[in-house]
């Protein structure tokens, strides 16, 4: 389950204003006959003092000019001296320093959604717009629910408008842009503020057309907290997740299935080789599969926080194990770089015997070894954040908690990993704190961040990275 949360005294003595030489005696102070006060006396000038000229009348002095001293030429008159060419010394900048030279990055705050919102999902649709549904939270004065609505955010006019609801409710489900260009959400889980509460096996279409959620085919088994990967082929693996019957089995999955958008159908697929939850999954440029980590029992109904990956091959449909990671970890990211590699970041480890380690660490997979290495640490450890690969191939992460035992702290810091030098740095924090938040790359370039839990309540509000 995830983890829960200056008047002055002295003066200066002031000098007496001056007054003019005309001012000092006002003329009724001394005329012999005191004048009606409607009658102006009659107008004193003053007395022209006599200085004798030193240059005839109307007549301007002549302008003394300075003397010019004399320099030598050390070139002859006319010529330009010799040029002197500078030598450059070359000092190659990093990606990262180019950038914060170039553009000084900044979160700006776009329109509110209708909504508040925690473990929902986002999805970038065909035109570039991006659609959030479900999610976690309350309305009004009512209990913590599971929510059905959905809206779509314009990137051009930075408004949020209302779209048709699902027809359920449903949070820490998932959400797969087809290549038809529709949205399907699958599993998650149920809750009406009162005792109704289920995990679900419906998933249901979004058209873009219409603006309408419409029921597809529900998959074998019940699921939350399972990972959803569009294949080369179009179809999308569910894998692994969290299950309840009610009665005799709780636990993680191991179970797998495909959806054919052309016959709205799930099948069974291989199951893997080890249950699992709050794992991720990562589509390899070979358009193989990888799952990496998450929650998994022990075989005596211990939980543990698995270290180990494998592979799901859509040719044949088996797992197979590949190589372990350095540290077992859950609700940590993955990110396909460009170079092809996945960087997994973060998230908590417990060995059962402490407090647990909120993670700053960062692995590389290299499909072309199967194997895993160290990579650059992040500047603070974080859990339940996000990571988004930017267009210059940087991959930012954002928000999080971290736990010390005793309290939850969320997060506003972000940071970015350059995969040329494997290094981590600071980047401008987000303007809320948030965990278990959304973040989609626009075409733009920028990066839209929605809801989430801000420590003392659930947002619905959004920020732009730029």
């Amino acid at each position: 389950q995830p983890l829960q949360r200056h008047p002055l005294q002295n003066h200066p003595p002031q000098r007496p204003p001056l007054q003019h030489p005309l001012q000092r005696h006002h003329p009724l102070q001394h005329h012999p006959l005191r004048r009606s006060p409607l009658q102006r006396p009659p107008a004193q000038r003053p007395r022209l003092q006599h200085y004798p000229l030193q240059y005839p009348p109307l007549q301007r002095p002549p302008a003394q000019r300075p003397r010019l001293q004399h320099y030598p030429l050390q070139y002859p008159p006319l010529q330009r001296p010799p040029v002197q060419r500078l030598s450059l010394q070359y000092h190659p900048l990093q990606l990262h320093s180019v950038l914060h030279l170039l553009l000084e990055v900044a979160w700006t705050f776009t329109s509110y959604m209708n909504s508040i919102r925690y473990l929902h999902t986002a999805s970038i649709l065909n035109d570039g717009k991006v659609l959030v549904a479900g999610g976690y939270g309350y309305e009004g004065y009512s209990f913590w629910k599971s929510f059905n609505s959905s809206e779509l955010y314009d990137p051009a006019t930075g408004n949020w408008t209302k779209m048709g609801n699902m027809t359920i409710a449903r949070y820490s489900h998932t959400a797969s842009t087809l290549a038809n260009g529709k949205v399907l959400v699958a599993g998650g889980y149920f809750y009406d503020g009162s005792s109704d509460r289920r995990y679900l096996n419906s998933s249901e279409l979004y058209d873009p057309t219409t603006g309408i959620w419409t029921k597809t085919g529900n998959m074998n088994v019940a699921r939350y907290y399972h990972t959803a990967s569009i294949l080369a082929n179009g179809k999308v693996l569910v894998a692994g997740g969290f299950f309840y019957d009610g009665y005799n089995y709780w636990g993680p999955l191991n179970s797998a299935e495909l959806y054919d958008p052309a016959t709205e159908t799930w099948t069974k697929a291989g199951n893997m080789t080890i249950g699992r939850y709050y794992h991720t999954a990562c589509v390899l440029a070979d358009g193989k599969v990888l799952v990496a980590s998450g929650d998994g029992y022990d075989g005596y109904g211990n939980t543990v926080y698995l270290n180990s990956s494998e592979l799901y091959d859509p040719a044949t449909g088996i797992w197979t194990m590949t190589g372990n990671m350095n540290i077992g970890r859950k609700f940590h990211t993955a990110s396909v770089l460009v170079n092809g590699k996945v960087l997994v970041a973060g998230g908590y480890f417990y060995d059962g015997r402490t407090y647990g380690q909120n993670l700053n660490s960062t692995e590389l997979y290299d499909p072309t070894t199967g194997t895993w290495t160290m990579t650059g640490n992040m500047n603070i450890g974080r859990v339940d954040h996000t990571a988004s690969v930017l267009i210059n191939g940087q991959v930012l992460v954002t928000g999080g908690y971290i736990y010390d035992g005793y309290r939850y702290q969320d997060l506003y810091s972000a940071e970015l990993y350059d995969p040329l030098t494997e290094l981590w740095t600071k980047t401008n924090s987000m303007n809320v704190r948030r965990e278990g938040h959304t973040a989609s790359v626009l075409t733009s370039g920028k990066v839209l961040i929605t809801g989430g839990y801000t420590g003392s309540g659930i947002s619905s509000s959004a920020e732009l990275y730029q």
